[in-house]
Formats: C-alpha cells, sequence, structure tokens
C-alpha cells in the first residue's frame, strides 16, 4: 500500500492562514516602524560632503540626501558649476548603488538633463546647466 500523507482539514487550513496573516502584519509593522534618516546636507554649508566641479547650493534649496529603509533619496537645487557632464559630488560608502542608475531631472533651458550615480558614490549631471539644476525625485534601492 503507498504511503498517503494526512490531508488538512479546512479548520486547519483557515488556523493557518490566520497565523500567516498575523505574522505578516507583524513584519510589516517592523519594517515600516523603521524611521527614515534625517536630511544631510551636501556641500558649502558645513555639509558631510563637498561639491566639485565649481558646484555649490542654491541658498534658497540646498542639496540633501538621506537614507529610506533600504533607498536612498536626493533633493535640492545647486548652481554654479560646470555646464555639460560633470561630477557634483561623491556618496558616502552605505549610500551607493551596486550599479549605475541614471535618472532624469530638472534644469535651467535643458529638458533632457540626467543624474547619474555610480557604484562609487559619484554623482554626475549630464547636460546640465549652470544657472541651475534641481536634484528633486531622485532615488535609488540600495
Amino acid at each position: 500500500m503507498a504511503y498517503k500523507p494526512a490531508q488538512a482539514t479546512p479548520s486547519d487550513t483557515i488556523s493557518l492562514i490566520r497565523y500567516l496573516f498575523r505574522e505578516l502584519q507583524r513584519i510589516g509593522q517592523e519594517f515600516y516602524s523603521i524611521a527614515p534618516q534625517d536630511w544631510l546636507l551636501v556641500g558649502d554649508s558645513g555639509g558631510t560632503y563637498d561639491f566639485i566641479n565649481g558646484w555649490v547650493n542654491d541658498s534658497s534649496y540646498p542639496l540633501q540626501y538621506r537614507l529610506c529603509r533600504d533607498k536612498v533619496e536626493i533633493r535640492g537645487r545647486i548652481k554654479d558649476g560646470s555646464s555639460g557632464s560633470s561630477q557634483i559630488f561623491t556618496l558616502p560608502e552605505k549610500y551607493r548603488p551596486l550599479y549605475t542608475v541614471s535618472i532624469p531631472v530638472t534644469a535651467s533651458g535643458n529638458p533632457s538633463c540626467r543624474v547619474a550615480i555610480n557604484s562609487s558614490g559619484a554623482v554626475i549631471l549630464s547636460n546640465g546647466s549652470a544657472t541651475w539644476s534641481a536634484l528633486d525625485g531622485v532615488s535609488f534601492i540600495i
């Protein structure tokens, strides 16, 4: 006679589903209870990492970054740097992506502006404007 595994009753199945649902709720609460880090300032006003290639903060909205769970977020405006493609600053090691990410951003008079962040932490603006470039909405998974 062949082995036949025991059949779960509907009551067993419902109990298992309830248990799994409670565990998923607990795990979700733990994940979402991790508060985002405070914003860290870049550059010329006592920030953690300095600008390069002439870039400086727009005083009305300085460039900042933070870690929010498993995602890095960048916001703010920069100005007075090198036009075209140039590195803005370097992210610290724990904020770097595994692979290069390229994200569209806004620049004065240039709709095709992009920012690339590579695995060595270089934040590079392509087709940027020295008048101003905004990095709002830049985010990537680490």
